[in-house]
């Protein structure tokens, strides 16, 4: 009886010594001056130990503990991948606490202290951040959140907050979907940081040189512009957005309409954010990888980080389960919004998440590219991904608490007090985002909303960080309100009153177009007109003089639409203020689809006379040409009615008259530089 409980009590000793050595060990080695914060994390597998090292300062994650031996107090281990036989032996204290050694370099050895570190957040503050969610939930009209927060790889937190569906009160929680916006950005530069591991891609390679096709409105940026280039936003071009957020223009069409869209920058000269030149880096993935960019990411990201409830489309979302609705704030009240599609300008925003999914990516990051144990990117290239590459200001983050920012691949790089902090947002139709990592500390923290533009996932990365690293609390929701308070309303061009329109509302009608933003079209309604571009149809109200003001009440937006003249005073072109760094996008009107139509055309050709002399118009397949004695043929240009230009000759043009009952012109009438002349049909 005495053997079995004495062979107990050696079980139970061997237990408890396993829970002791086990876990997160932190100390510092001091080295010439040089002081490296060094972390060991220790844990007991089947038939073996298994550790790693991290040297944060040094950039040194997971790093395997070789020939690794505990017996009860003492342990000891091997560092292959540091140069000069570097090792460490060292005792735990009694209540292993404490472990104390020597680190041994190139002969030389030096004392390394440790203590044992529990990276666990004390509950009570834990619930007190919880009740802060739910309070500024109330405060920001929000209708509902999920936090996630991960410290050392381990969970801390990963909570649904509010409703997914606020009408029908239906909570979210950690597997709830909400759209992240441009937080999927990092996603297209790790599918492209997995290309350069695999030797598919060089970053600093130029574009072309992959994509011949690629065309900017800028030949040296065309030439010049790196994989690099594309995802730090220093390509010259402004945003450009409502190109793609209005349209209905597929990747491939946006691709193509690159070349006609102004820069205001010259190339690599200023931080400029930029969607579509992520977009570029979409199609980038496609050509190397020979799949679509949503295809390359779910195979090489999303699958292997077991995000099983990722996508890349709202379509997707809605065909499944708990997934959050789209909201925004009207005169305090919380609104729904309409799912907005943005699967063409994908790799810059369309990735829809969880919590629980987003937990594994952030880990992933932390981890220098490993998840659970598997390698699935090179750390180089992670590390590339968090290190600065464009200035952006000399300010931080809008806070005096933040340090200078930059941008990284990706992902905003800035300082928050003497801490490494890394992340980016993301804002779409109905939904706020951030991911926010502190690589050192080895922290990340994901906050997802179904809020249209919301300070919430900020605010509550923020109060999160302050907990985790132990630091007084900000109170940031307060500079919020100040600076809610301080926002004025945007000027508006001066209106003059007591104008009105220069031509009846029918001359304003037709479709205008820019090679670049493609077509609107003025319509007239019930004696109002409308403009109809693409998604997107706004009442036009008479501003002033030629200038008609649009509003789309879904999006809460106003626009003023401005109609230009040819010498003759037939509108030829609108403006629109669609980029604001930009003078207005102009939008040329195209003659009417009758002055291309053969049958109509037909009645316009044949033989007329002017004083003596005869000249023909003759149908050439869909266009007329102009035959005048002793002169070249000329092709006609469509403009608008029944006028042409003559191609190649400006301030020449001929209006054609059409007598109805015969179905036929009549007479020709040229406008010239020299005068107004009118010719006769020549009757058969």
């Amino acid at each position: 009886m005495m053997k079995k409980i004495y062979v107990l009590l050696c079980a139970i000793a061997l237990v408890y010594f396993s829970f002791a050595q086990a876990g997160r060990w932190e100390g510092t080695l001091e080295v010439s001056g040089l002081k490296l914060d060094m972390i060991i994390e220790l844990e007991e597998q089947v038939e073996a130990w298994k550790g790693s090292l991290d040297i944060p300062i040094q950039n040194v994650k997971n790093m395997d503990l070789a020939d690794l031996s505990i017996q009860k107090e003492t342990i000891s281990f091997r560092l292959p991948e540091v140069p000069g036989n570097a090792s460490f032996k060292g005792t735990f204290s009694e209540d292993f606490e404490k472990l104390d050694g020597m680190f041994t370099q190139n002969g030389r050895d030096l004392p390394l202290s440790m203590e044992r570190r529990d990276i666990s957040v004390d509950p009570e503050k834990l619930s007190t951040y919880t009740n802060l969610i739910d309070s500024l939930l109330n405060e920001l009209n929000v209708a509902g959140a999920g936090i996630g927060i991960v410290k050392g790889g381990k969970v801390i937190l990963a909570e649904g907050f509010g409703y997914r569906d606020y009408e029908n009160k239906k909570k979210a929680d950690a597997n709830t979907i909400f759209a992240i916006g441009s937080s999927s950005k990092a996603f297209t530069t790790m599918g492209l940081g997995m290309l350069a591991d695999a030797g598919q891609l060089e970053w600093d390679e130029a574009v072309v040189n992959y994509m011949p096709d690629f065309k900017l409105h800028d030949d040296f940026a065309s030439r010049e512009m790196t994989a690099v280039d594309l995802v730090t936003h220093q390509s010259g071009l402004p945003r450009h957005d409502f190109m793609w957020y209005a349209t209905d223009f597929s990747r491939a069409e946006l691709f193509d309409r690159l070349q006609y869209l102004e820069p205001t920058k010259s190339f690599r000269s200023t931080f400029q954010y930029q969607n579509l030149m992520y977009m570029t880096a979409g199609v980038l993935i496609e050509k190397l990888s020979g799949k679509t960019w949503e295809d390359y990411t779910q195979e090489k990201i999303v699958a292997p980080l077991n995000m099983k409830r990722t996508n890349f489309s709202v379509n997707e979302s809605q065909a499944q389960e708990n997934y959050a609705l789209p909201y925004r704030t009207k005169e305090e009240e919380i609104v729904q919004m309409d799912f907005h599609n943005i699967d063409a300008i994908g790799p810059a925003g369309s990735i829809n998440s969880t919590v629980n999914d987003m937990l594994n990516w952030v880990n992933f990051q932390l981890e220098l590219g490993k998840f659970e144990g598997t390698k699935l990117i090179g750390e180089e290239q992670i590390k590339k991904m968090h290190s600065p590459h464009k200035t952006i200001t000399s300010a931080g983050m809008g806070s005096a608490q933040f340090g200078p920012t930059s941008y990284g691949l990706g992902w905003f790089i800035t300082n928050y007090g003497d801490t490494y902090y890394v992340q980016h947002g993301g804002n779409i139709d109905g939904f706020s985002a951030l991911v926010a990592l502190l690589p050192k500390e080895d922290i990340g923290i994901v906050a997802l909303s179904n809020q249209n533009g919301s300070a919430l996932p900020s605010m509550a990365v923020r109060y999160a960080i302050d907990l985790l690293l132990e630091k007084e609390a900000v109170d940031w929701y307060k500079p919020n309100e100040e600076k809610e308070e301080e926002k004025q309303e945007e000027e508006k061009p001066k209106q003059i009153e007591g104008t009105n329109p220069q031509h009846d509302l029918a001359d304003y009608t037709g479709i205008y177009e820019h090679p670049g933003y493609g077509k609107m079209e003025i319509l007239e309604k019930e004696e109002q007109l409308h403009a109809q571009y693409y998604k997107f149809e706004m009442p036009l109200t008479h501003w002033h003089f030629e200038t008609f003001q649009g509003k789309l009440e879904a999006l809460e937006y106003e626009i003023l639409l401005t109609f230009q003249t040819d010498k003759s005073g037939n509108i030829v072109q609108l403006s629109a203020p669609f980029e604001a760094s930009l003078e207005d996008i102009i939008f040329k009107k195209l003659p009417p689809d009758l002055l291309s139509d053969p049958d109509f055309l037909s009645k316009l050709a044949g033989d007329y006379k002017l004083k003596d002399m005869t000249f023909t118009v003759r149908l050439d397949d869909t266009s007329l040409k102009l035959s005048i004695p002793g002169q070249p043929t000329y092709t006609l240009v469509p403009e608008q009615d029944t006028t042409f230009g003559l191609k190649d000759l400006n301030g020449f043009s001929v209006a054609f008259t059409i007598d109805e009952l015969e179905e036929k012109a009549t007479e020709v009438v040229f406008y010239q530089p020299n005068g107004t002349f009118r010719s006769k049909r020549v009757e058969e």
